[in-house]
């Protein structure tokens, strides 16, 4: 299991000029074994 938070949403959203980050964070959002919680969706 992963553990979301909520950087790794706001890292999926940014723009060409954070590629790299972007990148990386949509990856960690495709995993299947990801754990979210109610305070990382009030926070984003």
């Amino acid at each position: 299991m992963v553990f979301l938070d909520t950087n790794i949403l706001l890292y999926s959203l940014q723009d060409s000029a954070n590629e790299k980050k972007a990148a990386i964070a949509q990856g960690i959002l495709r995993r299947e074994d990801l754990v979210f919680s109610i305070q990382v969706f009030q926070e984003f």
